[in-house]
């Protein structure tokens, strides 16, 4: 399907070769394509394992072809933007092409394909941000493009151009669920659990039907030990979303910590009999819960009540 959105975008190219919207229409099918192949790629690697063995065949053999997509779609969006200079769009997909192209992760395998790498990446990146940054000029009160932006100073390591970028973003718009959410991975990467209470509570203020922003503030108050609001917090995230396992697994723990044993089985038997498929999840709760007394006396009256579905828990450890 994408294949036929590529060759009916050059068609329409060819015919109108200065409308700039064909141009990017052009530029988001070789985008959407080289994504398809990031996902289904498969890359070529004859490096052999053994670094002083020659090697005469492939080891393993893989082949990529989303670079070549990626090209040609930021080729699209720079012709796009020299017919309309002022197209917003044309500049953040721009961005967007080059994020995904010189992203981390970008390259998988062995290590030692990445060597020489590292400065094509930073290369990449930073045209990106300028390109976001053209298209604020442009339209200053675009939050998804600030949101856009606070990403790629993160790939770049700008952590406190990244973290207002963010804020840029929030400030536009409040309830923006996934700026608030890569706002709080940026502190939670850094183990800031103090930022990640907080911002997590500015979030569920703006956005209190946000089962995981509920979720960031549980396991950040537990993590700093306030596990009172961790257990509200959790109480909150799972009715929100009740097919979302974080919640229960670390509620019932929390509810081990502070001694309420009972609230603890009334959680996970709540989960046990549901018929929710990501109750198989339990296996993770029964991990933290064997780390207590309490926790162990949770886990002697489940396993009274359930002892098949415990005993299936048991073999997942």
């Amino acid at each position: 399907m994408n294949l036929i959105k590529v060759l009916a975008a050059r068609i329409n190219v060819h015919r109108q070769p200065d409308d700039p919207e064909l141009w990017l229409r052009l530029g988001r099918a070789y985008q959407e394509r080289a994504e398809l192949h990031r996902q289904e790629s498969l890359f070529l690697n004859i490096i052999s394992p053994d670094p002083t063995r020659e090697v005469e065949e492939p080891d393993v053999v893989y082949v990529d072809a989303a670079p070549l997509f990626f090209k040609k779609a930021i080729f699209a969006y720079q012709r796009a933007i020299s017919l309309k200079p002022d197209y917003t769009e044309a500049w953040e997909d721009l961005g967007a092409a080059y994020t995904q192209r010189y992203r981390r992760g970008y390259w998988f395998g062995d290590d030692r394909l990445q060597e020489g790498l590292t400065q094509n990446k930073q290369e990449g990146l930073e045209i990106a941000a300028d390109a976001f940054q053209q298209a604020l000029r442009i339209e200053p009160n675009n939050a998804v493009v600030w949101n856009k932006l606070a990403f790629v100073y993160g790939q770049l390591d700008r952590f406190d151009e990244e973290l207002s970028a963010y804020r840029q973003a929030l400030e536009i718009k409040p309830d923006y669920v996934e700026a608030w959410h890569n706002l709080t991975t940026v502190y939670y990467n850094r183990r800031q659990f103090d930022k990640v209470a907080q911002v997590s509570h500015e979030a569920v203020r703006h956005i209190p039907l946000d089962a995981h922003s509920w979720y960031d503030l549980g396991y950040a108050s537990e993590e700093l030990g306030r596990l009172e609001n961790a257990a509200e917090a959790y109480m909150h995230s799972w009715r929100l979303k009740p097919d979302f396992p974080g919640p229960w697994v670390n509620l019932g723990v929390v509810y081990a910590k502070l001694g309420r044993v009972d609230d603890a089985v009334s959680v996970y038997r709540d989960v046990i009999e549901s018929k929710m498929k990501q109750k198989n999840k339990f296996y993770l709760a029964s991990i933290e819960l064997k780390r207590s007394e309490h926790g162990q006396a949770v886990l002697r009256r489940l396993e009274a009540l359930y002892p098949r579905f415990m005993a299936k828990q048991a073999g997942k450890h």
